[in-house]
């Protein structure tokens, strides 16, 4: 009689999304490994930060996280966040920091994509995002006074409901709070507070927007601006 033979072990893959997540390693995760070191150094005299964890969804559409701003420490924090979330993503920003001797070097290896008033940056970030990347957006396109935001969030501009709508990509809300209170806008250094119970807690918190492909631009700014302002006034 013959001996039955065991089946070879089946492969099991990796998720499609972990490995455009992590991917190989590149002089952009190098870059943004770094960074969030220093940023991890440079924020703990001023604020204590604690990243919520998160579960990502497909990147088939690609992914759009969209962030509130207001303070130049969102930048920091927004490293800490996407380094404990293991996401290398590309960042639509000014394309007049991009032309910047220093800064302009550094966006570029870290993936930034310049975007002007006129719609300039579209095109690439749909290429991008049919391509299964993360793109990182700050809706409002500057730091908001208080004075500015009603119900916790600035004017939210039409561009991430145009960029969204041609693949029907998801939107990722991270709402932050309480950066502004530790570097005001303005302000040219954040305050430094060397007792530690005295440094504010910035808060984090999250929220899918799904979007359909039917959707319309004016549609997706509505729903990411209520979704901003339940995540914020929540919070507070």
């Amino acid at each position: 009689m013959l001996e039955a033979q065991p089946r070879p072990e089946a492969r099991v893959e990796e998720p499609k999304v972990k490995q455009q997540l992590l991917g190989r390693s590149t002089v952009r995760q190098v870059i943004f490994h770094t960074s969030n070191r220093v940023a991890r150094v440079l924020i703990k005299p001023i604020a204590t930060i604690q990243v919520p964890p998160i579960s990502l969804p497909s990147l088939d559409r690609g992914l759009i996280i969209a962030t509130n701003h207001r303070s130049m420490l969102d930048a920091f924090v927004g490293l800490i966040v996407l380094h404990e979330w293991n996401v290398y993503p590309r960042v639509l920003v000014r394309a007049d920091f991009c032309r910047m001797l220093i800064i302009g070097g550094v966006l570029k290896r870290l993936g930034a994509i310049p975007a002007d008033r006129v719609g300039g940056g579209t095109e690439q970030a749909s290429r991008e995002l049919s391509a299964g990347a993360v793109l990182v957006i700050a809706p409002e396109g500057r730091i908001t006074l208080p004075k500015e935001r009603t119900k916790g969030i600035g004017n939210i501009k039409p561009g991430i409901g145009h960029i969204a709508i041609v693949h029907g990509t998801p939107v990722l809300l991270v709402a932050l709070l309480n950066t502004d209170v530790c570097w005001p806008r303005g302000r040219l250094f954040p305050y430094i507070r060397f007792n530690r119970n005295e440094r504010p807690d910035i808060r984090i918190s999250t929220r899918i927007v799904d979007v359909a492909t039917a959707a319309s631009a004016e549609s997706v700014v509505e729903q990411v601006r209520a979704g901003f302002t339940e995540l914020l006034l929540a919070s507070s």
